[in-house]
């Protein structure tokens, strides 16, 4: 599927934010509540069309039995991009990220939840170690052509391969 749905892309990425943090899926309400739906039958149709896609799929007479597929996961994964802008020819301390060893590695701040299918919410903090190649499922960053940092799993040729994530901190 080359075009998103806005909201089946919201309610697949409401499940997979309610999965992280809860261990289990959201009942239909929730969801409803969750993506502004009020009527359950939009929201069963949404879940079916999101099923028939390939992206979520369902364990047979279970309540909250909705799982996100690895397509589905690959689905929320490449729009994930920071909103941190980065020249790499500058100082990384002016750029807002903390250089932990300017040769091998740096850190910085997750911004926003677009990363949140990965397990990583606003506010983690990512290590990047950096590398030319990386395997293909790793966290892998990119530097676009407007010179933002974009973290993806997915491969992104037109953009330029800075590394890929190695750790992941959260402050509680």
């Amino acid at each position: 599927m080359t075009e998103r749905h806005e909201t089946q892309y919201n309610v697949l990425k409401f499940i997979a934010g309610y999965l992280s943090t809860h261990g289990y899926a959201p009942t239909v309400r929730e969801i409803g509540a969750g993506v502004g739906l009020t009527a359950p039958s939009t929201v069963h149709g949404h879940l079916s069309r999101l099923e028939r896609k390939g992206f979520l799929s369902r364990k047979a007479n279970q309540s909250r039995g909705w799982t996100i597929t690895e397509s589905g996961y690959h689905y929320l994964a490449p729009i994930a991009e920071t909103e941190l802008e980065l020249n790499l020819n500058d100082d990384l301390n002016s750029a807002g990220v903390e250089p932990i060893d300017k040769e091998h590695q740096f850190i910085f701040q997750q911004l926003n939840n677009d990363l949140i299918a990965e397990h990583i919410l606003p506010g983690d903090e990512l290590i990047v170690t950096y590398a030319q190649t990386a395997d293909a499922n790793q966290l892998k960053v990119y530097e676009d052509q407007t010179t933002k940092l974009v973290v993806s799993k997915k491969a992104m040729p037109q953009n330029r391969l800075i590394g890929f994530v190695s750790a992941v901190f959260r402050k509680f």
